[in-house]
This record gives C-alpha cells, sequence and structure tokens, in this order.
C-alpha cells in the first residue's frame, strides 16, 4: 500500500511504486478533451456513497474542532469551492468530494490508482499513477472533464508558475493546463515537486533537492537535504523561504535560490508541508501529529496528537483539515490553535 504527498506533498509516503517504463521525452499532446472520456470506465463518475455520521466524542485532541469518519480511507486532499476533495489509494481507488459541515460524500470517481492530486485552473487534477496520466475534474458538475495521458507513474501534482508539475518515472513533467502539452525533464529517477515559487523538487530515490527552472527545465542547482534524509522529502515555499521535511526530528528553512539553510526547527518528523498565511503546518504520518510552526520564530507553537496515520493537509472553510488514512477519518483544526500537547 502506498501510504500517501505530501506532498503537497512527502514523496516517500506518496508512492510505494515508481517502477516501470521509462518516462517519455518532450512531447506535445492533444488538449483535454471537454467531455467526458468514455474509452476508460475508471475515469467515470460512479455512484456517491454517503459518508458516516461526524463522529460525536467529548475526547477530541486539543486543537481539534470536529472528527467525521469516512468509508475510505483519504491520502491526499484540497478544499476546492465549497468541497473538500480526497484521494484514496489506499482501499478504494476513487477520489471523493466531501461536504465540510456533515462529511458526507456527494460524488466518488474511480481511477486505476489516484497518486496525488491537486486544486488549480478551476479544475481538480488527479494523477494515476498506473495508466500515466493526469486527470481533470470539474468542480461543479463533479464529472471528469478530460485527461492528459503519457505520464508514465504519475505523481505528486502541484501547480507552479501558470503551469502543473508531476513526479514521473524518470524524471520531472510540465504539462499546459489549457493545451495539454507535456514537456519531461529527465533526471534519472522520479523527482516531486514542491508547493510554491521558486520550484523546487526532491528526488524521490536521493532526496536530493532540485530548483528547475519553470521555462526552460534546466536544474538550476542541486543540494543534499541537510539532514540527510532520503526518499522524496516534502518540500514548500512560503515566506521567503524553501521549507523541507523529512527528518525525524527538524525542519529545514532553505534560501529558496541557493538551498542554504537558514534555519533548524524542532519539530515532528513531516510528512507534508502546509503553507498558509501565518504559518506552516506539518502532518507526520508515522507519528500521528499535527504541529503549526511560527515563521516569525522559527518554533512549533502548537502539537496536538490524533494519533494514526496523518496524511493530506489543506486550508479551507476558516479550518486547517487533515487526512488519517489508516482508519479512514478527516480531521477539522483550529487554525490559531496554540500549545504544545505531549
Amino acid at each position: 500500500m502506498r501510504p500517501g504527498i505530501w506532498l503537497a506533498a512527502a514523496a516517500s509516503l506518496v508512492l510505494a511504486a515508481c517502477s516501470g517504463a521509462s518516462s517519455p521525452g518532450s512531447t506535445a499532446v492533444s488538449p483535454p478533451s471537454s467531455e467526458p472520456p468514455t474509452s476508460s470506465p475508471t475515469s467515470a463518475p460512479s455512484q456517491a456513497r454517503a459518508s458516516k455520521a461526524p463522529v460525536a466524542t467529548p475526547n477530541l485532541a486539543p486543537g481539534v474542532i470536529r472528527v467525521f469518519n469516512l468509508e475510505f480511507q483519504p491520502s491526499a486532499i484540497v478544499a476546492a469551492g465549497d468541497l473538500i476533495w480526497a484521494e484514496d489509494h489506499a482501499s478504494t481507488n476513487r477520489v471523493y468530494a466531501i461536504d465540510p459541515e456533515t462529511g458526507a460524500t456527494s460524488a466518488s470517481i474511480s481511477f486505476t490508482r489516484p497518486c496525488d492530486l491537486a486544486a488549480a485552473f478551476d479544475r481538480i487534477w488527479v494523477a494515476d499513477l498506473d495508466t500515466g496520466r493526469l486527470v481533470w475534474i470539474d468542480p461543479a458538475s463533479k464529472e471528469v472533464g478530460g485527461e492528459v495521458p503519457g505520464l508514465h507513474g504519475a505523481c505528486g501534482v502541484q501547480a507552479v508558475d501558470g503551469a502543473l508539475w508531476v513526479a514521473v518515472n524518470d524524471g520531472l513533467a510540465r504539462v499546459d493546463p489549457s493545451t495539454g502539452a507535456v514537456t519531461t525533464k529527465k533526471l534519472g529517477g522520479s523527482a516531486f515537486p514542491g508547493a510554491g515559487d521558486p520550484l523546487w523538487a526532491a528526488g524521490y530515490d536521493s532526496g536530493d533537492l532540485l530548483r528547475v527552472d519553470t521555462t526552460s527545465l534546466d536544474v538550476k542547482r542541486t543540494v543534499d537535504h541537510p539532514g540527510g534524509a532520503k526518499e522524496g522529502p516534502p518540500l514548500a515555499n512560503g515566506f521567503g523561504s524553501l521549507w523541507v521535511g523529512g527528518s525525524p526530528d527538524r525542519v529545514y528553512r532553505l534560501d529558496p535560490k541557493t538551498g542554504a539553510v537558514g534555519a533548524e526547527i524542532a519539530a515532528t518528523q513531516a510528512t507534508r508541508l502546509l503553507v498558509t498565511a501565518d504559518a506552516v503546518w506539518l502532518t507526520s504520518y508515522p507519528n500521528g501529529v499535527i504541529e503549526r510552526i511560527d515563521p516569525t520564530s522559527n518554533q512549533v507553537v502548537f502539537r496536538t496528537k490524533p494519533g494514526g496515520t496523518l496524511n493530506g493537509i489543506t486550508e479551507g472553510f476558516g479550518s486547517i483539515w487533515v487526512a488519517e488514512t489508516g482508519t479512514g477519518r478527516l480531521y477539522r483544526v483550529d487554525p490559531a490553535a496554540t500549545g504544545l500537547a505531549p
């Protein structure tokens, strides 16, 4: 089972298998169709399923406002429009639309093996690893609108500088959201794009950090992971810095141009990183912990431990949302919470 991205996402936990056919070269493809695909039954919408009622318990972890029990196992999540979208590669291989007030599922769409998703350019984009496609969903109709093929081992999708960036088997691919044109940079192995500009990517097998020019796709700088982490640590840009997770007890703050370390922050091992207007948040899959870092003090100012295998994280509807993959839960967290729960 692929436990999950960061990623924003962490590549080490978003991809259990990124092997097989070599990645494509620079290729132009047909624009995404305006009609749902008819040749692939796995991309057609299916009947929506209602999720369980909200968990009613007085024993919520500190800072957790509400928790929903779901009938699937969410990994990556993203808030868009009036819904939360979640992909489940752990059990059902579907993407779900969730009502943030009730936890009810209003739509579900079948994939072969979803491997992260992103909301950008008025669409929901889903990387389908086994079929090598980037599929887009219309958030209004909740139906598949088209796809971009030819992305072997597609995973870890991010939107940066007007394009979509996807980890592929042998490197990193850029997808034009308007035309569907694909350009691939071969890097000798999958590279997972981080969130935010400038574009940095993390080598899945090496943990190397690569600053990539978004126009030429040239690698402008390569630096070792400052903590020695391997297998694609999570990356995110914000507050004039590149934030890097993956170490057992540190989050690193780097200069986004040079990759020089500006600060080492004592924190739980980060699986995914999320930059908001006033903080950097992390989830820890192996430790069941959520933390908030104050970028002014470079300190963790909030820690809570709902437990389980915490994975995807997103911001929306006045809250922070965290997916728990193992038992299928969705946590709603107070974005202003403070305190360091043990």
